[in-house]
């Protein structure tokens, strides 16, 4: 899963959904999940949003996961549907301590909590919440460190 999300963010489309292929042959609900996963954020990045948001809520359904919730967020700003967005990312806010152990292999994985803040003041920004989204912005880059393209935008959205 982790090397599928690499693959994601590296562009490699093709590599992200073979693993999808193997995971989604898998029985266990939550591999099948992961799979949906891969391919709703697949769609979203190709611009495919109501493809994107049918895998992704069908990854849902079969397992609720933080990590599914968060791409469903995202998946969901891409798609213009900010309100829905802002759910989603309040919703990993609220349960902010299965980030923790994403992959309930215990395995620490507190990184992807890392970015929500960025993620819901962008929900919030479009929605017209620009104080709650200045706050976000600005706890997101006093907490990540590092030069990104996520934190070059949120310091441009910071007024």
């Amino acid at each position: 899963m982790p090397a599928a999300l690499l693959y994601l963010q590296l562009g490699d489309t093709e590599a992200a959904a073979a693993i999808a292929a193997e995971l989604g042959e898998q029985l266990q609900p939550q591999n099948r999940a992961y799979a949906n996963m891969i391919r709703g954020t697949i769609d979203s990045q190709a611009g495919r949003h109501v493809a994107a948001l049918e895998k992704l809520q069908e990854a849902v359904a079969l397992s609720d996961f933080w990590l599914v919730r968060f791409y469903l967020g995202q998946a969901y700003l891409a798609a213009g549907s900010a309100v829905e967005a802002n759910d989603e990312f309040m919703l990993c806010g609220q349960r902010k301590g299965e980030a923790s152990a994403v992959f309930l292999n215990d395995l620490p994985t507190w990184r992807y909590m890392a970015t929500l803040p960025y993620w819901l003041g962008r929900a919030q920004e479009a929605i017209g919440m620009s104080h709650a989204a200045a706050d976000n912005y600005r706890q997101f880059l006093d907490n990540f460190k590092g030069e990104t393209a996520l934190a070059e935008d949120a310091a441009e959205r910071v007024p």
